[in-house]
């Protein structure tokens, strides 16, 4: 017998979510493909990046300084300023995070990095129809960066739109 399952918003949003683990899982993988599956367990353990956020924000500074026409340089910066963000919760970093992805846009208006850099900005600040119209502008430049349907997707839930949600994210 065959069992209907009857479309909810929570479920819709559980869903996506699910979607959403498994491709950061799958990109994961993607993304160190070197890496062997099998557990060595006389390996030693991975060292941390040796570069903290604020390391490489001083570093991006540092490169804007020598190149100041260059874009992917503004727009790393404005990505590490929202990662900065995240680990220290300081809202006051949005805003250099937005000057540099701005200047990274004003250099190079398809700068993929920085558009995204945008999208997650902008999702950072509740602002998810704009959240969505750079995801769908990213698309655009790249339809195959994972991270173009993250920020597509994270905009549609906010809108409560599930059914687009589920879509976007498959």
């Amino acid at each position: 017998m065959h069992r209907v399952w009857k479309r909810s918003p929570e479920m819709m949003f559980v869903a996506t979510l699910i979607i959403f683990a498994t491709m950061l899982v799958v990109r994961s993988f993607a993304t160190h493909p070197t890496e062997s599956l099998a557990f060595d367990t006389h390996a030693p353990a991975p060292k941390p990046s040796e570069r903290s956020t604020e390391q490489m924000i001083s570093a991006f500074q540092e490169r804007i300084r020598r190149k100041p026409d260059d874009a992917a340089a503004y727009a790393n910066l404005g990505l590490a300023y929202l990662q900065r963000v995240r680990e220290t919760a300081d809202p006051s970093l949005y805003g250099k995070a937005e000057q540099a992805l701005t200047a990274a846009l004003q250099h190079d208006p398809q700068q993929l990095d920085a558009v995204l850099g945008q999208g997650s900005l902008a999702l950072s600040r509740h602002q998810f129809a704009e959240a969505l119209r750079f995801g769908e502008h990213a698309r655009t430049l790249n339809p195959y960066r994972s991270q173009v349907y993250g920020v597509m997707g994270d905009a549609v839930v906010e809108l409560g739109r599930y059914d687009e949600a589920a879509t976007t994210m498959q």
